[in-house]
């Protein structure tokens, strides 16, 4: 695959993937109001719940790149050699 080819594929996926987090903020915010009717819930309580959904997809997405990371460098130096260091005693 050539350079330009996986620029703009790295492009798409990445314009893909905010759509994604968009659609997602929008989801919750159109939720919201009904959620709170149904569950009595303040709007300070929705405001927690939210967040805290909100860190969730965060703390995931985070993993999620450092896991591709882990897989590149794997990649570069030698699976067989990242392996053995990531099973090797302190």
């Amino acid at each position: 695959m050539s350079s330009t080819v996986r620029r703009r594929l790295a492009l798409v996926v990445s314009a893909g993937g905010a759509m994604l987090v968009a659609l997602d903020g929008t989801v919750l915010i159109l939720t919201q109001p009904s959620a709170q009717r149904d569950l009595g819930a303040s709007v300070a309580q929705m405001q927690w719940t939210s967040t805290g959904y909100l860190l969730a997809v965060a703390a995931l997405l985070a993993q999620r790149v450092r896991d591709q990371r882990s897989l590149r460098a794997g990649d570069r130096r030698g699976r067989s050699r990242r392996s053995s260091s990531s099973t090797r005693a302190p």
